[in-house]
């Protein structure tokens, strides 16, 4: 039971930990894909104004096909733009940021400063005429996702205690099977052992604990012909 206990709770924890990476890339990529078409989008139609002009004239088309938050940071790390009008007073310093402004694409997570929810964040660059002058952020709150991943795992817990469940009767059933039998046999050997040869032990089954009858059956049987031959 303790192996089969163990070996299930291994077995939810792995599947949670497989889910969770599937679950997470699912948002990564749909996020990346995203980003890299605005970035590009950007790049093509809106590279002869400078960044800040492009945000100063509310030019969203490139970005509004996301329903994710949508930053844009200037180089040095400030947010010229949020979509959802968070105010930043301190320069962006995030992993996805600093990855981006290398040309690739960063991905974050981890609560921002305004709410408590587990957020993922996908950095892209902008770029004009092969020159890094900004960074595109798509934000997306992870909660819905983890509430999805906390209901899979629950029916997994159902069908793992109800697994035990079922193993534990089994279990017992079979041990019953054993020890029933071995204790009526270790009876009969202690009596024996005392010197009582008249008792038998009854066989039940042609298994390991029958043949152990069979055998001390005929020990005591044997005992009683040489007790005989002696007298």
């Amino acid at each position: 039971m303790s192996i089969i206990i163990i070996s299930i709770f291994i077995f939810i924890f792995m599947v949670s930990l497989f889910l969770k990476q599937y679950y997470y890339k699912s948002v990564e990529d749909i996020l990346t894909n995203q980003i890299r078409m605005s970035a590009s989008f950007y790049s093509r139609y809106f590279s002869d104004s400078s960044l800040e002009d492009n945000v100063m004239d509310n030019v969203d088309v490139f970005w509004k096909l996301t329903p994710a938050q949508v930053q844009i940071v200037d180089d040095s790390g400030m947010v010229l733009m949020d979509s959802i009008g968070v105010d930043f007073t301190d320069n962006l310093d995030t992993p996805d940021f600093k990855r981006a402004l290398k040309g690739e694409t960063g991905k974050w997570i981890g609560k921002m400063a305004y709410t408590d929810e587990m957020m993922m964040s996908i950095a892209h660059p902008l770029e004009v005429n092969g020159e890094i002058i900004g960074v595109l952020r798509f934000i997306t709150s992870l909660t819905p996702t983890n509430e999805q991943l906390r209901d899979i795992i629950r029916v997994f817990l159902l069908i793992g205690i109800l697994a035990i469940g079922i193993s534990g009767i089994i279990s017992f059933l079979l041990a019953n099977g054993i020890v029933g039998p071995i204790k009526k046999v270790t009876k009969v050997a202690e009596r024996m052992a005392k010197g009582d040869f008249e008792v038998r032990s009854t066989k039940k089954s042609n298994d390991e604990v029958g043949r152990l009858s069979d055998t001390l059956n005929y020990m005591a049987d044997e005992i009683i012909k040489k007790e005989r031959i002696k007298n």
